[in-house]
């Protein structure tokens, strides 16, 4: 059916505090700090700066002991009435609201601690809460209000001379713009920022930039550029000890390799950011790993490991309160139980995920959740289906109408991808129904939209291996570089180039295979478009043939009628010439009788006057 979608998240690597100073702890050296604190009596501003230490200590490793250390801080902060540890205080509580997903309350926070901030005044500080009110306005998508505060921050900084936040603000630029999938606005400014972080010699600031381009290439397609600058970043991570942002880049090049179909080695990068994010105990790099290492065992065809991995990544979210995954991941779970043919508990997930979106949001959560709902409905048994309150004779036309909605949807979000699966699905449904001319009209739609990106799509297989061979090259070239003499150096080259040569040659034999499985891939769907056409025509012709036969049968039933009502007609003349001649005979039988009687009548009338006359000519005598 071809339905399997991208339900992951793509990982930025936005800014961080340029002033404040995180310092990771365990969480026991955070308690035996936590400890110290509270058995200090006082409160002065020794006890305002130790919770505000505690606060940047937690912030990576429990938000919400950040957030409570922050909140004290800002207590004792105010009864003190000293500004400037307020201002710190208010900064530190942003910070954790905004680490928690509560942007618009960390954007109210950040300007009560700006105001502070100016009237000191502290221009670092003011830079910084520009800083971070931009990546609250990224994160929410509102690129003019992230662009603006960012722009303020790189103004103040070029003017104060501190070069080195000039790069941050211009990475967080691009942030917005790759947040809001403006891959292409963000490069100008990354590139940038990279010859900044680069000059002043800023190694983190170089890798986020790097991670960044990383992005904005993967965003357009460019896979073969992404994995570079990915490549480039990651020893550069690995140095400054940027383990959070590690896991994110190897997630990215998970997604890559997904989506160029290598879905084993999307598996392992999966795995790797997986454990990295456990190590730095982030719950929803946590939550976003286990769901993604769910959809990679869902491609492999391990639906049972797939649904575990689901599970564990919804009890993640679960204990984050975090709506926007659990509707992702619900959806993600229903597919998997569809995949496992569990069609009512799927029905269940989907229907969590649905009740969970709000009216004017979640487009493309609705049309895969639309989508799998359609093939629930069209593969389910009648006993699932009917348990699910709906009747089997009602399976096709429930089914057309979950996809009709999902193509809606996929429309308005305008996924050419999803639209030629849904298009492709909804004519495997018209097949099923035996309704060739819909099935035929559908899949026209479909093969119209796949070649509209199939040039993506050969563009993706064609670089899988280039990509593969670059990546497994510069390891390889990495890993004896350290190892061998300047000679056997000389020697291991001209063996590598020799090794080059021949993998050119496979490589382009392998481009031909694949633009050949391609072909192959394309003939079959124009065989089976050719296939439905023949059958809609040959449906459309009986449909035809059939309407003239009903046109015949018409025809010669209203001869019938028309022979019925002339014999009925033919029917009443006669009994209306014998009803005549029955009156007629009547009338002439009346005038006999009238006649006789006449007749009668004028002889007794005769006999009477003879008698009268006879009687006076004897009286007379």
């Amino acid at each position: 059916m071809g339905r399997t979608y991208l339900l992951s998240s793509l990982f930025i690597l936005v800014v961080c505090s340029a002033t404040t100073p995180i310092l990771a702890q365990s969480n026991s050296k955070i308690d035996s700090l936590i400890g110290i604190a509270e058995k200090y009596g006082k409160e002065d501003t020794i006890q305002a700066r130790r919770w505000l230490d505690i606060a940047s200590a937690s912030y990576t490793v429990n938000k919400q002991k950040s957030l409570e250390a922050a909140e004290k801080a800002l207590v004792i902060a105010q009864k003190i009435n000293q500004p400037a540890f307020i201002a710190d205080a208010y900064f530190a509580k942003a910070r954790c609201k905004g680490g928690l997903g509560v942007y618009k309350e960390a954007v109210e926070i950040f300007k009560q601690s700006l105001s502070i901030y100016e009237k000191i005044p502290n221009v670092l500080k003011v830079g910084e809460c520009y800083m971070t009110i931009g990546v609250c306005y990224s994160r929410l998508k509102d690129v003019p209000l992230a662009v603006e505060y960012f722009g303020k921050g790189k103004t103040l900084f070029e003017k104060a001379g501190v070069i080195a936040n000039v790069g941050i603000c211009l990475n967080g630029i691009a942030t917005a713009y790759l947040n809001n999938g403006q891959a292409q606005e963000s490069v100008s400014y990354l590139q940038e920022s990279l010859k900044i972080a680069i000059k002043q010699n800023n190694k983190d600031g170089e890798a986020r930039s790097l991670g960044n381009l990383g992005m904005a290439y993967m965003l357009l397609s460019d896979y073969p550029k992404s994995l570079d600058y990915y490549q480039k970043a990651l020893p550069l991570l690995e140095g400054v000890g940027q383990k959070s942002i590690f896991s994110s880049v190897y997630a990215n090049i998970s997604h890559i390799y997904q989506y160029l179909g290598d879905n084993e080695k999307s598996l392992d990068y999966q795995m790797k950011a997986l454990n990295i994010a456990k190590e730095v105990n982030n719950r929803f790099d946590i939550a976003y790993g286990l769901f993604n290492i769910g959809s990679k065992y869902g491609l492999l065809k391990d639906h049972p490991k797939a649904a575990s991995y689901k599970q564990q990544a919804i009890k993640t979210a679960e204990s984050l309160k975090d709506t926007a995954l659990l509707i992702q991941f619900w959806d993600g779970l229903g597919e998997t139980y569809t995949d496992l043919k569990d069609y009512t508990t799927a029905f269940s997930c989907i229907q969590k995920s649905l009740n969970m979106l709000g009216q004017k949001e979640g487009d493309e959560t609705r049309a895969n959740c639309l989508s799998h709902l359609g093939v629930i409905y069209q593969s389910a048994p009648d006993s699932a289906l009917q348990a699910l309150g709906i009747s089997p004779q009602e399976r096709f036309s429930q089914s057309e109408a979950a996809f009709l909605q999902a193509i809606k949807y996929a429309e308005a979000i305008g996924s050419p991808q999803k639209l030629s699966l849904l298009w492709q699905s909804l004519s495997s449904l018209y097949e099923k129904k035996g309704d060739y001319i819909k099935a035929y009209k559908t899949y026209s739609k479909y093969i119209a939209i796949r070649d509209s990106i199939s040039g993506d799509n050969v563009k993706k297989q064609i670089t899988r291996k280039e990509i593969q061979y670059e990546f497994d090259k510069k390891e390889t070239e990495l890993k004896y570089q350290q190892q061998l003499t300047e000679g056997e150096l000389e020697k291991q080259r001209l063996l590598t180039m020799q090794k080059e040569q021949a993998l050119t040659l496979n490589q382009q034999t392998l481009t031909l295979k694949e633009q050949a499985l391609a072909l192959s891939n394309k003939e079959k769907d124009l065989a089976h478009l050719a296939y439905l056409k023949e059958q809609a025509e040959k449906q459309e012709k009986e449909q035809q043939l059939s309407l003239s036969e009903e046109r015949e049968k018409g025809k010669e039933r209203d001869l019938n009628l028309k022979n019925l009502e002339l014999s009925a007609q033919q029917k009443q003349n006669l009994y209306l010439g014998l009803l005549v001649a029955s009156l007629l005979g009547g009338l002439g039988v009346l005038a006999y009788f009238y006649t006789t009687l006449k007749k009668q009548k004028n002889i007794i009338a005769q006999q009477n006057e003879l008698n009268e006359q006879t009687i006076a000519i004897l009286s007379h005598d």
